[in-house]
């Protein structure tokens, strides 16, 4: 939602954020911004002074603050941090009163990745939450207690829901046993908040004490754990992990946090605990493959039984294994184009136990035309947008277009994208481009003439589609039929070697339909 009077003021009792989409910009003359309210030289429409006005400004407790930096300063949004300094409005002050969680900025590839001021700045939007103790006994067996306290130095909660779960790690790295809990992690507020001016509580900045610890217990039930040494660990289960087992981690600010989320909270002796599960699961049946890329192969299986529960899968490639999931699906992904991969599944139990192995299904990817790398063609494989994965097996998706409920639609094999100064593509790339020397869009548009209407990011470049260099020496230009534009990559300064995501922002005052045939290297 855009502001909170909308509809009259029902906004604010909207379970739903507000979306501040020219976020910490400044304009007019004398230029006002239009984030911070009036009391910090806002405008009188700006996204805070609304939130005041509408008695609204802490709507953050409750729901996500998010939206878009102003496109105009994506480049140079951080470069005076903590502050601003021209069309850049005071950025600290903008996260810390709206409760920032996340932002849009689709030219953030320009920054160097080691930009101290723009790492300062994501540190600090949404939640940072730290497990600061951990309270268990040191030898345990039965039933026993386990307690964290958890405290928030962010400037926003965690908004969803997700299950925080306990687990034992053995000496080998492995979780042989997980206890889900009750714990909420949406109640651990921030420590301090920033008052507005307006408050009256202290000339600004000043920070008000607000949130506190938080102290969690649950009893475990140790039965069943063989005895030994094991390391009691916590995680935060993603609901994605149920779609592919490489949905992000929530991740704390401890440094005893894995990659795979697992943090550590230190080391438990277990008794015997009353019988040990020798009984491995039974195999997993039915392996297929329902989808391929170029690069990637999805697996689906049937769930294995096991007496005690599965804890999860183990999928290999030949004899490697590649990764687990949780769930009956997995996606292979960094394969190479037309070449044959066998796969089989293993199920484990938390104990340790591991079933024998699948039937083996066995899947080739598809050939790259021409010898190219092919990032979309839309053939519906796999669909877009429903599937949000193009054929590098990787993130792909749109928002505020005027067809396919916001996302464009994809129609005879082609990504139609209608527009009116508002429209924003991506798809992610994230794979070494140093074989390639050309990014090829085979695009046409309803009038001709739309390379003016956007602009195209990937490897730290971003420009106005129409300005980038062709060989030659002549730039990009849309027409009504297809045609094949070859944008050099060097040329262009477009790192090959880190080229992130590909991105399209509609925002440069036109409106018209472009359609994309296949986005490629070459």
């Amino acid at each position: 939602m855009r502001y909170p009077d909308s509809a009259s003021g029902a906004g604010t009792n909207r379970d739903i954020g507000y979306h501040d989409d020219s976020f910490c910009y400044r304009e007019g003359s004398p230029p006002a911004g239009v984030t911070l309210p009036r009391s910090l030289g806002g405008a009188g429409y700006a996204q805070l002074q609304r939130a005041l006005d509408a008695g609204a400004e802490n709507k953050w407790i409750t729901a996500s603050m998010g939206g878009e930096v102003r496109p105009e300063i994506q480049s140079s949004a951080f470069a005076s941090w903590p502050g601003g300094s021209g069309q850049v409005d005071n950025m600290k002050a903008c996260i810390e009163l709206e409760h920032t969680t996340w932002k849009i900025n689709e030219q953030s590839q320009s920054y160097a990745p080691g930009d101290p001021n723009v790492a300062a700045a994501v540190r600090l939007m949404g939640y940072d939450l730290t497990v600061d103790n951990a309270y268990f006994k040191n030898t345990a067996n039965g039933t026993t207690n386990v307690g964290v306290r958890i405290r928030n130095n962010g400037v926003a909660p965690f908004y969803y829901p997700w299950t925080v779960t306990l687990g034992l790690r053995n000496g080998a790295g492995t979780v042989v046993r997980t206890f889900d809990t009750s714990w909420d992690l949406r109640t651990v507020m921030p420590l301090k908040i920033r008052a507005f001016p307006d408050w009256g509580a202290g000339p600004d900045p000043d920070y008000l004490d607000y949130g506190y610890p938080q102290y969690f217990q649950t009893g475990v039930n140790l039965s069943g754990v063989p005895a030994g040494g094991y390391q009691w660990v916590l995680r935060v289960k993603n609901p994605l992990e149920t779609v592919s087992a490489n949905a992000k981690k929530l991740r704390f600010a401890n440094a005893t946090q894995g990659a795979d989320g697992w943090l550590g909270l230190g080391p438990v002796t277990v008794g015997s605990g009353g019988g040990t599960d020798t009984t491995a699961p039974t195999a997993p049946t039915g392996l297929t493959s329902p989808s391929r890329t170029t690069t990637s192969a999805a697996l689906s299986w049937t769930a294995s039984t096991d007496d005690v529960g599965v804890a999860g899968y183990r999928i290999y490639r030949g004899a490697t294994q590649v990764g687990t999931s949780a769930a009956t699906s997995y996606t292979d992904t960094g394969l190479s184009p037309a070449t044959s991969y066998t796969y089989t599944v293993k199920a484990y139990d938390a104990a340790g136990n591991t079933s024998a192995a699948s039937a083996p299904v066995t899947v080739v990817t598809l050939p790259s035309p021409a010898g190219g790398l092919v990032l979309d063609d839309f053939d519906g494989d796999p669909a877009y947008p429903s599937e949000a994965r193009n054929d590098l097996g990787r993130w792909t998706g749109g928002n505020c277009f005027l067809n396919g409920g916001g996302s464009g639609a994809v129609s005879g094999g082609a990504l139609s994208l209608r527009y009116d100064n508002c429209g924003w593509f991506g798809s992610d790339v994230n794979t070494d481009l140093s074989a390639y020397t050309h990014l090829v869009v085979r695009i046409k548009g309803a009038a001709g003439g739309e390379q003016a209407h956007f602009n195209l990011g990937l490897g730290g470049v971003s420009k106005v589609f129409g300005d980038f260099t062709l060989d030659g020496g002549g730039h990009p230009a849309v027409t009504t039929a297809y045609q094949d534009i070859r944008i050099p990559l060097a040329a262009n300064g477009i790192d090959r070697a880190s080229p992130g995501q590909l991105a399209m922002g509609f925002w440069y005052g036109g409106n018209s339909t472009i359609t994309i045939d296949s986005l490629s290297f070459q």
